[in-house]
């Protein structure tokens, strides 16, 4: 019998199969898979397993964890944690769709397969939404990736994506990050408790934990622990370095950059990102050629552009600051994230009346204050109480951008100050 599955193909007389060719795997892996493929996404128990895969031989629940933890490693390409998923409290099943033969057979016996198929949906939907980075839509994606939850509360692939979502809404700070980063530590949680290797909930609780909440030890180890389950995990990669980071060490930082954007060249979120960890390393110069790359690579992309404007912006480069900050403003006018870049290049460049004028503008958002990311702006226009002001906020609310702040060479005056050292020593 053949069966195929998120580009995967297993000859119950050949094998594994990927588009690379033949996957080895050991004896009872092969069994246990053959086990969850047969049973056409029904859920299936943990005596069963015992009594098909082992043959009923004596076998401990960590024999079993690792027999699933190297499944998945073995199936990158559709995410192991999505292919061989945990049922909390019942068993494992394959939670994709299986072809047997020519035909495509429905998990008629799974869990309310109709419900797993608009959950499936709305989690589909709520990347969609995240993905446009504007208020409304990013709202409503939050909303859409909950309500897949509901709808089939055991599935840790659906926890898991909302934890995601909610770090991604987090990263525009479009709501207190406080909270924001509890209710992305509570989805990841529920991932966890229904399957303790799931990596992408490793790491968006480590990143909180460790960037926001001021637990490094145990934010680090969340983060190593799912880079060793998903190495080519690039989002954990990107988290990881935003924790280096916060615990000061840099030039890490900066080689976990490298190898996100040799992960995903393409990335949204990493677009630029290396330059700016390269500034925090005070290597200006190979900050602003990074910098460059990133807008040459994606001319009209907001995160690019607002990174290149705070190299430049750093390296004295006024009018090359400004226009890059523009672009990303302009793109996303609804984010006073996207606004701080302007207002910082515009203050640098003595241009007082432009930077208040933004400054005046973000403020009146109702959406919260990126302090952390004005600070520079004040500190330029010669507000140094201000420029501290804004640094004790984003420390008040857990802002994951302080840690960028306390490094930042614009904001180089303020160290030796006892407000601003206190901030970097005691973190959160």
């Amino acid at each position: 019998m053949i069966y195929r599955f998120a580009g995967y193909s297993f000859d119950t007389d050949r094998g594994l199969e990927g588009s690379a060719g033949r996957i080895s795997l050991r004896r009872t892996d092969l069994a246990l898979l053959r086990t969850l493929l047969e049973a056409d996404g029904r859920t299936v128990a943990k005596d069963e397993i015992v009594t098909t895969a082992w043959q009923g031989r004596a076998v401990t629940d960590d024999s079993i964890s690792q027999a699933v933890l190297r499944l998945r490693r073995a199936l990158p390409c559709g995410r192991g944690g999505q292919i061989v998923q945990r049922v909390h409290g019942t068993g494992l099943r394959i939670g994709v769709p299986l072809e047997s033969g020519d035909v495509i057979r429905k998990r008629e016996n799974s869990p309310a397969p109709s419900v797993n198929a608009a959950a499936s949906a709305h989690l589909s939907s709520a990347r969609e939404l995240s993905g446009r980075r504007n208020p409304a839509d990013s709202k409503a994606a939050v909303q859409a990736a909950q309500r897949a939850t509901q709808l089939d509360p055991e599935n840790v692939e659906l926890w898991g994506g909302l934890a995601e979502i909610l770090a991604y809404r987090l990263a525009l700070e479009l709501d207190s990050p406080a909270a924001t980063g509890n209710a992305a530590v509570a989805a990841a949680q529920e991932a966890l408790d229904r399957d303790v290797n799931f990596a992408p909930a490793l790491a968006v609780r480590g990143w909180v934990v460790s960037v926001m909440q001021g637990d490094l030890r145990r934010g680090l180890e969340d983060l190593e622990r799912s880079i060793a389950l998903e190495g080519s995990y690039w989002t954990a990669r990107l988290q990881y370095a935003w924790a280096l980071l916060t615990a000061g060490r840099t030039a890490e930082a900066v080689a976990e950059m490298r190898l996100v954007d040799s992960l995903n060249p393409w990335g949204v979120w990493n677009a630029g990102m290396l330059g700016l960890y390269l500034m925090f390393d005070e290597r200006l110069d190979e900050a602003l050629v990074e910098g460059r790359h990133a807008i040459r690579q994606f001319p009209h992309l907001d995160t690019a552009n607002l990174r290149h404007s705070v190299i430049a912006s750093a390296n004295g480069i006024h009018e090359e600051a400004i226009a890059s900050a523009r672009v990303a403003a302009e793109r996303s006018p609804e984010l006073p994230l996207m606004q701080t870049g302007l207002a910082s290049a515009l203050a640098r460049a003595g241009r007082r009346e432009e930077a208040f004028a933004v400054l005046q503008r973000i403020e009146e958002s109702t959406l919260p204050l990126p302090g952390a990311l004005l600070a520079s702006a004040w500190l330029a226009l010669g507000a140094r109480d201000r420029a501290i002001e804004m640094l004790q906020i984003a420390r008040e609310v857990q802002s994951p951008y302080l840690q960028f702040a306390l490094v930042d060479p614009r904001l180089q005056e303020l160290r030796g100050d006892p407000a601003f050292e206190c901030l970097r020593h005691l973190r959160y």
